[in-house]
């Protein structure tokens, strides 16, 4: 989906900023030219972000939100493009993540985190040795968000490789492995 296809919902943290980007840009009745004027940033990035090919800097929001006068709306937005609540090794993996269009994983301990059901990944996530219930449920929301990429409008190929101890290997409880072996069939072969 382009950021300008106002009959979508954007697809990901980074195209919902790009589509709204846009439509305040238009609402204010500016150009590119004029909004990177504005917030002095060239229009090469302004056009960039709002192509979605570019993520925006947390100035550039904060710039954005005064032309638009939007009260932190363009700021708050752009910390869900950061991957702000994953841990920091991972945050340029989830930023290629987003724009990829197939992807290949070979999971020889546990079900891959795009695949796993909530129940599963907050098991997973609660092993970590001293995670707070606050890093937890932050963490549990990224890896649950990070889903949206199977559910687009022309999803990502993925193709995933599981050595077979991983369906018999239980996670928590037996109720809990069941709902991942049942939801996760459903969504591969459904």
């Amino acid at each position: 989906m382009s950021p300008g296809n106002a009959t979508q919902p954007p697809e990901s943290p980074r195209a919902h900023f790009a589509f709204e980007l846009r439509r305040h840009r238009q609402a204010a009745n500016l150009t590119q030219r004029q909004l990177a004027a504005r917030i002095g940033f060239s229009d090469s990035m302004v056009n960039m972000v709002e192509l979605a090919k570019r993520p925006p800097s947390r100035r550039f929001a904060e710039l954005c939100d005064r032309v638009f006068d939007l009260n932190g709306g363009m700021v708050r937005l752009y910390a869900a493009t950061t991957w702000n609540k994953a841990p920091e090794y991972l945050r340029p993996w989830l930023e290629e993540e987003q724009d990829a269009t197939g992807l290949r994983t070979w999971q020889p301990t546990i079900v891959p985190g795009l695949l796993q059901t909530e129940a599963y990944a907050r098991e997973i996530i609660a092993a970590t040795p001293g995670i707070t219930d606050e890093e937890l449920e932050k963490r549990l929301m990224n890896r649950i968000q990070r889903q949206s990429i199977l559910q687009r409008v022309k999803p990502l190929a993925l193709n995933v490789v599981m050595d077979e101890v991983v369906l018999h290997r239980i996670i928590g409880d037996i109720e809990v492995m069941r709902e991942q072996l049942v939801a996760r069939h459903a969504t591969l072969v459904g």
